[in-house]
């Protein structure tokens, strides 16, 4: 293991019920949240810089390998703004429009290259999937 890297015991995602299980009667709202909170460009920014900032291991652990660094950052981005678990974050992101979803990626691709610098990481290139 890298020194500067902590167990995922450690990890602020974890810590803060990232992966956490909830109610059926919670899911419907929590996945409404979630996608009220991707498609808001504004919301997600704020969102993702503070998961950046406020989440020092979490990030250091999943934002240098793309492309799943922008899946991760957009999911402790819901986490974090809306206490929104990762598996319905996946949900919610499958109600986005194609054009929401390409500008949610634009979002993190920004933020995570503003984080490699800030950290002194290599920024990252811009990555294409055909769907």
């Amino acid at each position: 293991m890298k020194a500067d890297l902590r167990p995922y015991t450690e990890w602020e995602d974890w810590r803060n019920g990232m992966y956490r299980d909830v109610s059926r009667e919670e899911e419907e709202r929590l996945v409404q949240a979630a996608a009220g909170l991707l498609a808001d460009v504004h919301r997600l920014s704020a969102a993702m810089r503070e998961v950046t900032t406020e989440w020092k291991h979490a990030s250091e652990a999943n934002l240098h390998e793309p492309p799943n660094n922008r899946a991760w950052l957009g999911q402790a981005a819901c986490a974090f703004a809306a206490n929104v678990p990762e598996h319905l974050t996946r949900a919610a992101w499958g109600r986005l429009t194609d054009g929401q979803r390409v500008e949610a990626n634009r979002i993190a691709d920004r933020v995570i290259n503003e984080w490699k610098y800030r950290t002194r990481r290599s920024p990252q290139k811009e990555f294409c999937f055909d769907a």
